[in-house]
C-alpha cells in the first residue's frame, strides 16, 4: 500500500504526517518517533480521549508538547464531566448525551435539538450543577412556573443546596421583565430549556443578547450582517456594488470574531424553527444555528385508534396523560375527567400551580388530564418521565371524519 504524507496535519506540531498515523489518530514521527503502527488494526486503537492522554504523557516528558495541549485540556474536562454525570445520575450517558457533554466541556454555545425523552433536560441540569460547583453563575430559563419548580426540585435532588446556590431558575417572562436584575447576576452559563416560544419573539431575543453580555454595537453589526448576506443572495446590482457588499460582509464578520467575552448559551428544543433576522443575528454572534432540528431514534410508538376514550383508558389504566383538544375547552376536560373517574381511576387536572405536580410525583394520580394548548401547562410544564408513560390525544378531528381519538403515544 502506498503511504501518503499530508503536510501541516500533525495535531501537535502542525508538520507533515503519514496517512497511517493520521488514520489511527496518532502524532507524526517527529513528535513520537517510536510509536509502532505496523499491522495495527483500527479496532485495537484506543478511543480519541485515550489517544490524546497517551500522546500527552509521551510529549510532556520530552518537553515537546505544543498544539496538543488544548486537546488534552478539552479531553480532561470532558472526562471529568462524564464522571460527574455518572456520579449524580447513576447512569451511563447515551452516545448523544456524550456528544453534548463533549461540546459543553469545550465551552461551545449550541442547540440540543432532539425529540422529547432523549435526555436534554437531564444533561442540562447535570452541566448546570457541574458549572455551579466550579463557582460559575448559571441562569436556567424555562417557559412556565410549574416547570421552574420542577427544575429547582430536581437540581436539589442531584447535588443538594450547595450547587443550587449559584443557579437561578426563572421563567422566560420573569427574565424579560427583569433584565437589569438578571444582568447584575452576571451569568457565565445561560440555559434555555424548551425554548420554542422564547426565541420566536424578537423582543425576547433582544433581552437574551443583553443578558449574554453582547454590546449594543456587536448586536447591531450582527443584524446588519444578516441583512447584507440576504442582500448578496438576492441582489441584481452591478459587479461594483456586489463587490462593495462582499467587502462589508467580510469586515463585519471579522469584527464579530473579535467580540468581547460573553456567557455560554445552551438551547434545548424539540421543535425550534425560528427564522427572524434577530434569531439569525444570534447565530452570527455565537456561531451556531438555533433553528436546526434533528430527529433521532427513540423508544416511542405512535398509534391511531377509533376506540372510545373509555376503552383506551381501561387498556392503559395508569401513568397516562390525556390531552384534550382546545376545541372542546373546559367542557371536554370535565367530560374526560368524569369518564376516567367512572372506571375507578384516580384523576388529576393539569392546571396552574404546583399542587397537581406534587401529587403526580407521589403517585396519587393514575391519569392526568389537561388542555392540548401548544404552550399550556400540560404540554410544556411537566417533566415527569417516571410517572407518565402514555399520552392520549382526545377529541381531535381529522379530515372531518369526527374521530374522537386520533393518536396514542406509548
Amino acid at each position: 500500500m502506498i503511504e501518503v504524507v499530508y503536510p501541516n496535519l500533525c495535531p501537535n506540531c502542525g508538520g507533515p504526517i503519514t496517512s497511517t498515523r493520521a488514520i489511527l489518530g496518532l502524532l507524526c514521527e517527529r513528535c513520537v518517533p517510536k510509536y509502532d503502527t505496523n499491522g495495527l488494526p483500527s479496532k485495537t486503537v484506543p478511543d480519541r480521549g485515550e489517544r490524546v492522554v497517551d500522546a500527552y504523557s509521551r510529549l510532556i516528558g520530552t518537553n515537546s508538547l505544543l498544539g496538543l495541549w488544548d486537546n488534552y485540556i478539552e479531553i480532561s474536562e470532558y472526562n471529568k464531566l462524564v464522571g460527574f454525570f455518572k456520579q449524580v445520575t447513576g447512569l451511563e450517558p447515551r452516545s448523544l448525551q456524550r456528544y453534548w457533554l463533549f461540546r459543553m466541556a469545550r465551552g461551545e454555545s449550541f442547540a440540543l435539538s432532539a425529540p422529547t425523552g432523549m435526555g436534554k433536560t437531564t444533561t442540562l441540569m447535570v452541566y448546570a450543577v457541574y458549572s455551579a460547583l466550579a463557582r460559575k453563575n448559571v441562569l436556567f430559563v424555562v417557559p412556565t412556573a410549574s416547570l421552574r419548580d420542577q427544575i429547582q426540585s430536581r437540581l436539589k435532588q442531584l447535588y443538594g443546596s450547595e450547587a443550587v446556590h449559584n443557579v437561578r431558575v426563572v421563567t422566560s417572562t420573569y427574565m424579560n421583565r427583569n433584565v437589569d436584575e438578571i444582568r447584575a447576576f452576571e451569568p457565565e452559563l445561560v440555559i434555555l430549556d424548551d425554548a420554542d416560544a422564547f426565541l420566536k419573539s424578537g423582543k425576547s431575543t433582544d433581552k437574551l443578547v443583553e443578558v449574554l453580555g453582547f454590546s449594543v454595537e456587536a448586536y447591531r453589526n450582527a443584524i446588519e450582517l444578516v441583512r447584507l448576506k440576504s442582500l448578496a443572495l438576492l441582489s441584481k446590482k452591478n459587479k461594483e456594488e456586489q463587490e462593495e457588499i462582499r467587502k462589508k460582509i467580510e469586515q463585519l464578520s471579522r469584527d464579530l470574531t473579535s467580540t468581547q467575552d460573553v456567557a455560554q448559551l445552551l438551547v434545548a428544543s424539540a421543535t425550534l424553527r425560528p427564522k427572524g433576522a434577530k434569531q439569525r443575528a444570534l447565530r452570527e454572534l455565537l456561531n451556531f444555528d438555533v433553528s436546526t432540528v434533528q430527529l433521532y431514534a427513540r423508544n416511542v410508538v405512535d398509534a391511531f385508534t377509533k376506540r372510545s376514550l373509555r376503552e383506551v383508558l381501561e387498556t392503559l389504566k395508569e401513568r397516562t396523560l390525556v390531552l384534550v383538544s382546545k376545541d372542546k375547552g373546559k367542557n371536554g376536560i370535565r367530560e374526560a375527567k368524569e369518564l376516567a373517574e367512572s372506571i375507578g381511576l384516580r384523576v388529576g387536572l393539569a392546571v396552574s400551580g404546583r399542587r397537581f405536580l406534587d401529587k403526580l410525583s407521589r403517585g396519587e394520580y393514575n391519569v392526568l388530564i389537561g388542555s392540548a394548548s401548544q404552550y399550556g401547562v400540560a404540554v410544556r410544564g411537566i417533566d415527569e418521565p417516571n410517572m407518565i408513560y402514555n399520552v392520549v390525544f382526545y377529541a381531535f378531528r381529522s379530515s372531518g371524519l369526527g374521530w374522537r381519538i386520533t393518536s396514542i403515544t406509548l
